[in-house]
C-alpha cells in the first residue's frame, strides 16, 4: 500500500475547562435547563470507555497480523478497511466508517484515545449512551466523506468522530446558550479554531476529515436530540433533511469529481500497460496530465506508464521527455528510467552515468542498478 496514514493526529481536540468554583443553583436557571448539565445525575462514561478499549485492541490486532503475514503494517491498516479513494469508487464503501478504529501509530493512538477520553465523556454524559454512539459513529462517517472529496491520500483516525463531538457540545450551546457559556466559556470554540488552524498549517493532517466531523456530529445533534427543544427551527425534521442534502450532495461530488475520476484512470493505466494497449496509455496518460492535478504520486505513476508506453512504441523522444518529468518529481528513479532508456538506444556511458546516479542518490536503488550494470 502506497502513501502516508493521515488524519489529523497531531491534534488534540481537549476541552480546557474553566474555574469550576462557581457552582450552578438549579433553582437560578429552572429544572428543565438543569437537567441537561453533566452534574445533575448523569450516565456514566462507559461508552467512551469502551470505545477507546475497541480502538487500541483494533491497533494491537492489526500489528500482530502485520508481523504474522510478515507484511508492512500500513498494507495491514488498508486490509482492515482505511479510508483509500480507490477502493471506495471501485464499491467499498465500508471503508467510510472502519478508519474510525483505525491507528497509523501508538503515539496517534494515544493523542486521539486522550482526546476521546475528555471530549467524550462529557458528550456522553449530556446526551446519553446510544446518542452519543450515534454522534460518534455519523461524525466519524462524515469525516471520512469529506476527506474522500477533498483529499486523495489514504487515511485513518478518530479525530473525525472527536470533532464530530465537539460539535455535538456546539449544538448544546445553541440550544442552551446561558448554561454553555456558563460551563464551557469560549473553550470550545477555541480549542477548535486552533485545532482548525493547526491543521492547516502543518502538513500531514487531514483537516477535512476534522470539519467533515464537525458538521457530521454537529447535524446528528440535531436529530438525535436533548430533551425540551422549542426552537422553532431546530426541530428533528430540519435537521434531517438538511442532513440527507447534505450527504447526498456530498457522495455526488465525491463520485464524479476530478479527483476520484483521475484516481479511477490511474488505475486503468496498469491494466492497458499489462494487455499492450499503448495507444490508450498514451490517450488517458495525457488527459490526467492536462488536468494538473496536484498530487506526486499521481503524477509519477502517469510519468512511468507513458515511459513504458512511449519506449515500448519507439518513440524515444517523448519517453526521454517524461523521463525528465519525473527526474523533478522524484530524481533517484527518473535517473534509474533514463539510464534505462539509454540502455534501450544503445548509448551505454551515458546509461551507466545516469544507473550510478540514480544508484548515488537513492541506496535502495543499489541492487536494481547493478543488476543492470552486470547485463552491459
Amino acid at each position: 500500500m502506497q502513501g502516508k496514514y493521515i488524519d489529523g493526529e497531531q491534534t488534540n481536540p481537549m476541552i480546557f475547562y474553566g474555574d469550576n468554583d462557581n457552582e450552578m443553583n438549579p433553582s437560578e436557571y429552572g429544572g428543565h435547563e438543569y437537567r441537561y448539565m453533566p452534574e445533575y445525575s448523569p450516565p456514566k462514561a462507559t461508552l467512551t470507555i469502551c470505545l477507546i478499549i475497541i480502538t487500541g485492541a483494533v491497533w494491537a490486532a492489526i500489528m500482530a497480523y502485520s508481523f504474522l503475514k510478515g507484511i508492512d503494517f500500513n498494507e495491514g491498516l488498508y486490509i482492515f478497511g482505511a479510508k483509500e479513494n480507490l477502493s471506495i469508487m471501485q464499491g467499498q464503501y465500508w471503508r467510510f466508517l472502519t478508519p474510525i478504529f483505525l491507528h497509523a501509530s501508538f503515539t496517534h493512538l494515544l493523542v486521539n484515545s486522550y482526546s476521546l477520553y475528555w471530549v467524550g465523556s462529557v458528550t456522553e454524559k449530556l446526551y446519553g449512551h446510544m446518542k452519543f454512539l450515534v454522534i460518534y459513529l455519523a461524525a466519524g462517517i462524515f469525516g471520512n466523506i469529506l476527506s474522500f472529496i477533498f483529499s486523495p491520500n489514504p487515511g485513518v483516525g478518530a479525530s473525525g468522530s472527536i470533532f464530530g463531538l465537539l460539535g455535538a457540545l456546539l449544538y448544546f450551546g445553541i440550544e442552551n446558550p446561558e448554561l454553555f457559556r456558563r460551563y464551557f466559556g469560549h473553550n470550545i470554540i477555541i480549542t477548535i479554531a486552533i485545532n482548525v488552524v493547526y491543521g492547516f498549517v502543518h502538513k500531514g493532517i487531514d483537516n477535512y476529515a476534522h470539519l467533515g466531523g464537525l458538521l457530521g456530529g454537529f447535524l446528528a445533534s440535531g436529530i438525535v436530540k436533548l430533551r425540551g427543544t422549542h426552537h422553532r427551527w431546530l426541530k428533528r425534521p430540519v435537521f434531517i433533511i438538511l442532513t440527507l442534502l447534505v450527504l447526498g450532495a456530498s457522495l455526488t461530488y465525491g463520485f464524479s469529481n476530478v479527483q476520484n475520476t483521475i484516481i479511477l484512470k490511474v488505475e486503468q493505466l496498469d491494466g492497458l500497460l499489462q494487455k499492450g494497449s499503448y495507444k490508450e496509455v498514451d490517450k488517458i496518460g495525457k488527459e490526467i496530465l492536462s488536468a494538473n492535478f496536484k498530487d506526486d504520486h499521481i503524477r509519477l505513476r502517469t510519468l512511468w506508464a507513458l515511459v513504458i508506453s512511449s519506449a515500448s512504441q519507439s518513440k524515444y523522444s517523448e519517453a526521454f521527455e517524461y523521463a525528465d518529468q519525473i527526474i523533478e518529481l522524484d530524481a533517484p528513479r527518473g535517473r534509474y528510467m533514463k539510464g534505462l532508456l539509454y540502455v534501450d538506444t544503445g548509448n551505454i556511458s551515458a546509461a551507466k552515468k545516469e544507473l550510478e546516479e540514480a544508484k548515488k542518490l537513492e541506496p535502495g536503488l543499489a541492487e536494481a542498478v547493478d543488476k543492470v550494470l552486470k547485463e552491459l
